[in-house]
Order: structure tokens, then C-alpha cells, then sequence
């Protein structure tokens, strides 16, 4: 006669208990964050280039807009908040809206560090050639007069503007006013939290997906990248109004500089595409 022992749970009824509530495949933030940046910097160093960064970039930046959702509504930790929160996450917020709109309002400076170079000691608005068979090409809107980059820039009376900073300024603007309003003077949003997070769910993955679908006018570039900019500020409303959770903001707020950072990359990527397949031939712009 046999008899048979049940053993009883390894960890207890505590375990089993947290085994229930906790979601299984959710990978904790921080271990993927730091994964993937590993991932990053190891496919650029093997590249030498930014030829097969930008996917990855969108790749990583598109699963972090994704983890964000679901750590939303299906939270997997206890939700924490401190003392003047509102105002820690809204000043956060302002320094990069400020920060952006800084660079957006120095186009010429942002393209000397992420899109062209230029010789050293030439009139701004007019380079000349350093080699015989290159063309000298004037600038428009910070870009190249060559054609190519119709799409980038537009014209108000006489004057050319970059479609792209002109829109993350403006969009830092009414950001900026936005933050002010809802971390600051308390604004309330009643039971919109969800609504405003969807729209600026679609903001920022349509800003980042921008020069994969969508870059063929200027007017597209504009509203585009100011409401990936406002976008952002839609998303961390949301996530304050339906979670309020210290720790899913402040990774709301990294993943935020990892989108400019995917957003500055990918137009770097689609200038150097641009000046590679133009037809008027090397003019000097090119990094």
C-alpha cells in the first residue's frame, strides 16, 4: 500500500498570493531600459554609422511608448507618490521643453552639431566651395537650397524657416503652458486622463514615424512635430491623473529624452538619405 504525501507550497500562501497579481512577460523598467541601450550603443559600434541606428532607435522607442501603456493599466508595482510631486515632475518637464526650444530656436547651431558642417570663417548664408567640382549651395531655413529638401522648410513674406524647429518650438511653447497650468496652478482634467493619454500615445509614435511614412510636405513636418512635442506633454498628464505613481513618470520623463533623441537621430538619417541621392552633387554639407 502506497501512500501518498501532498507537499505543500515551497513559498507559502504569500507567494502563491503574489504569483496570482503579478503579470507574467512584464519585464521590470529599469533591467530593459539599460538592455536596451546596451543594444543601441553595440549595433552603432558595429555599424560606424547611423545606417542601421534608426530602426533601432524607433524599435526601442516604440516599446518603451508600448511598456508605458501597460504599466499603466495593468500596474505591476505599488503606487508611490512624495510631497510636491506635481511640481518636481512639471519643473522636470519645463527644463526639457526649454531645452528644446532653445535648440529649435538656434536652428543654425543644431545643424552644425546633427545635420551638416560647414567651413570654418564663411558667410552663414552662403558657402563656398572647398573643391572645384563641388557646387556652392546657399541655405534656407538651415538647410541646403538644393531641392531637396523642399519638404523641410516654408516660407512666410521673405523669410525661409525649418518646418521641423519652428514646430518643436511652438510646440514647446504650448507645452510650456500646459505644465504651467496643470502641475502648477492645479488645473483639473476631471475624467479626461485616458482620452489625453490615447491622443498623446498617437502624438509621439506618429512623430517618430514621421520619416518612415509621412515626410512629403512641409505643412506634414510642422504639425507633426509639434504634436509630438504636445503629445509628450498629453501622455504625462494622463499618466498623472490616471496613476500618479513617482517612479512611472520619472521613466515617462527618460523615455521622453530617449524619443528627442530616436527624433534627432532619424532626421539626421533622412538629411543624410536626401544629400546622398541628391542630383546637384557634393556641395560640402555632408558630414
Amino acid at each position: 500500500m502506497r501512500v501518498l504525501f501532498i507537499e505543500p507550497p515551497r513559498f507559502g500562501q504569500a507567494f502563491q498570493e503574489y504569483k496570482r497579481k503579478k503579470l507574467f512577460l512584464i519585464p521590470r523598467p529599469k533591467p530593459l531600459i539599460l538592455g536596451l541601450v546596451r543594444l543601441t550603443q553595440k549595433q552603432r559600434s558595429k555599424s560606424g554609422s547611423f545606417s542601421s541606428g534608426p530602426i533601432t532607435f524607433t524599435i526601442i522607442s516604440l516599446l518603451g511608448l508600448g511598456l508605458l501603456a501597460t504599466l499603466l493599466f495593468y500596474p505591476t508595482t505599488a503606487m508611490v507618490t512624495v510631497a510636491y510631486q506635481n511640481q518636481l515632475i512639471g519643473s522636470l518637464f519645463t527644463v526639457i521643453c526649454v531645452m528644446g526650444a532653445m535648440a529649435g530656436n538656434t536652428p543654425s547651431r543644431c545643424s552644425q552639431m546633427l545635420h551638416f558642417k560647414k567651413p570654418r570663417n564663411v558667410n552663414p548664408h552662403r558657402v563656398q566651395e572647398t573643391n572645384p567640382k563641388e557646387a556652392t549651395i546657399s541655405i534656407k531655413g538651415h538647410h541646403p537650397a538644393c531641392g531637396s529638401f523642399s519638404a523641410h522648410i516654408f516660407q512666410i513674406g521673405d523669410k525661409t524657416y525649418c518646418a521641423g524647429c519652428t514646430a518643436l518650438v511652438t510646440g514647446a511653447a504650448l507645452a510650456l503652458m500646459g505644465t504651467a497650468l496643470y502641475f502648477f496652478v492645479g488645473l483639473s482634467i476631471g475624467g479626461f486622463g485616458p482620452f489625453l493619454f490615447w491622443l498623446g500615445f498617437v502624438g509621439v509614435a506618429c512623430g517618430l514615424l514621421q520619416y518612415l511614412w509621412f515626410a512629403s510636405k512641409a505643412s506634414i513636418h510642422f504639425f507633426l512635430d509639434a504634436f509630438f512635442v504636445i503629445g509628450a506633454f498629453f501622455l504625462l498628464v494622463g499618466v498623472d491623473n490616471m496613476n500618479g505613481s513617482l517612479a512611472l513618470e520619472l521613466y515617462l520623463l527618460v523615455m521622453i529624452l530617449y524619443w528627442i533623441m530616436t527624433r534627432i537621430t532619424l532626421s539626421k538619417w533622412e538629411h543624410k538619405k536626401k544629400c546622398a541621392n541628391c542630383s546637384a552633387g557634393p556641395c560640402g554639407f555632408v558630414e
